[in-house]
């Protein structure tokens, strides 16, 4: 990837533009890094503007706050885009990628050509989640690479685990870089973000939604009701996987990618 770097409030901040035309901006989610889209950046360049961000703390970009909040994080994005000058974008979130566009959508939907949420919704965290947030900043403390290796391969289809065993080594290996206090400060902002039910209720704007049948961090039932809100939302739903369909059925979610965003800009 061509990795370029941008300076935000006196912090570094990675960021990988290739191709020309209508701009497609990917955001990875927690754990993640600018590299996971690297195939799919390829592939796309050779329609789109594709612009992927790293997101604070991650990879090599720096944290920018004790608390990743999810309108922290797409302040950020927003102000890459008009150094890009880039003045509209469909944007593509996975995970907590899609929990960020989702609060800038509300916030700024006129830079938005569409929104992709891949496996990842609009509701906020139950009692429950956010209790199972602060028990795993506990657990990153007490052995923070134990916590990553473990949760990185939860993360696939059960019958996935084995057939992507070194797609999941290179990512345990690459995440293990991530500083605790990375870890921390994206669970707080996970845990502290509002819903955005509504958002989808009133977008104006052409929605896009990527499900896996067995991901096991979101709710299927829940996730094909939200899919549904949009006035105009186009639905890929996964059997045989979980919460990685960018490695799990590459193919697929890229050829759909591709024609969500071709769609956007007809």
């Amino acid at each position: 990837m061509n990795i370029q770097h941008i300076d935000y409030q006196g912090s570094n901040i990675r960021y990988s533009q290739k191709g020309s035309g209508d701009a497609l901006v990917l955001i990875h989610g927690f754990i993640g890094r600018i590299d996971i889209w690297k195939d799919m950046q390829d592939s796309l360049s050779k329609h789109f503007n594709v612009i992927c961000i790293e997101l604070p703390g991650h990879g090599k970009s720096d944290l920018i706050a004790d608390v990743l909040t999810m309108e922290v994080i797409g302040d950020m994005i927003k102000y890459i885009l008009k150094e890009l000058r880039v003045a509209k974008a469909v944007m593509i979130g996975h995970s907590m990628g899609g929990y960020v566009l989702l609060d800038l959508v509300e916030r700024h939907q006129e830079i938005f050509k569409g929104i992709g949420l891949f496996h990842s919704h609009a509701l906020e965290d139950t009692a429950e989640a956010k209790e199972n947030r602060s028990r795993a900043v506990q657990l990153i403390e007490q052995n923070r690479e134990g916590y990553i290796s473990n949760f990185i391969d939860k993360l696939f289809a059960e019958p996935n685990r084995e057939k992507f065993k070194t797609e999941i080594s290179i990512l345990q290996k690459g995440a293990q870089n991530t500083a605790p206090e990375t870890l921390i400060a994206s669970l707080l902002g996970m845990r502290e973000r509002k819903e955005h039910i509504g958002t989808l209720v009133n977008l104006k704007i052409p929605a896009m939604f990527i499900l896996g049948k067995e991901d096991p961090r979101m709710s299927f039932p829940q996730l094909i009701t939200q899919a549904t809100l949009p006035q105009y939302s186009e639905i890929l739903v996964l059997g045989e996987c979980g919460h990685m369909g960018y490695i799990e059925k590459y193919e697929e979610t890229c050829s759909f990618i591709k024609s969500f965003t071709e769609n956007c800009y007809k």
